[in-house]
């Protein structure tokens, strides 16, 4: 398993496909995150910090899909087939989607790092950042299954491809508006605990963990009921 994750790694770094998702952060956070979250005290600039790295997860959702699309798709499907021959095909479908969640981990960390160290200046401290660390390992997990869905192992097409991925993710956003939020990702629940504070974050992490995992049980289920019938 090891190995595989960092051939894995290895292929999509050495491809510079790592470039696409670095320019995404580079725009987002110069775009999205010029600005250091400023209250007329503390609290209120806790509570922006807070609402934003939520913002940051919503913004990431998308990209880390894209990411871990492209991370899956950069083996070649001759290799793909070797390698579930060689260590099985469980294995080896684990082995990507790991290798896509660290990439998307690191991707996460690093756009964090902007806003981080905006509420630090600022003055709103490191206790916003545990919960929004948990958020942000959480929130990988789906977002990873999504671009999975979206890979070449299950969707040959590259124009389909690209059309689940975009469309999946906003009907993931739509329905975790409406009265059908318990069959979407709850993007919606954890932008309005985080920017309802760090303590309503706080509280709500518990819930939002749970439902996310939910999620991805399922999602992830799907997924490897799926590559049973594909090389």
């Amino acid at each position: 398993m090891t190995a595989l994750v960092r051939f894995h790694l290895s292929g999509y770094v050495r491809s510079l496909r790592v470039v696409q998702p670095l320019l995404a952060i580079f725009l987002l956070a110069s775009v999205m995150l010029p600005n250091a979250p400023v209250g007329p005290d503390r609290a209120t600039t806790l509570k922006l910090a807070v609402g934003g790295y939520g913002d940051v997860a919503a913004f990431l959702f998308p990209i880390w899909a894209w990411t871990a699309r492209s991370v899956l798709d950069t083996e070649p499907d001759g290799q793909r087939e070797l390698g579930a021959l060689a260590v099985g095909r469980r294995t080896a479908m684990a082995s990507g989607l790991l290798a896509a969640y660290l990439v998307n981990l690191g991707l996460g960390a690093l756009t964090l790092t902007v806003p981080v160290l905006q509420g630090i200046s600022a003055g709103a401290g490191w206790g916003a950042l545990p919960p929004a660390v948990v958020l942000h390992l959480a929130v990988a997990v789906p977002a990873t299954l999504v671009g999975a869905w979206a890979g070449r192992a299950v969707l040959p097409s590259t124009a389909v491809s690209i059309l689940v991925l975009l469309g999946g993710c906003v009907v993931l956003l739509i329905l975790s508006m409406g009265p059908l939020a318990w069959l979407s990702v709850p993007m919606i629940g954890w932008l309005r605990a985080a920017h309802d504070g760090p303590d309503a974050l706080t509280a709500a992490l518990p819930g939002l963990v749970a439902h996310i995992a939910a999620w991805s049980a399922v999602a992830g289920a799907g997924y490897a009921w799926v590559r049973r019938f594909r090389p």
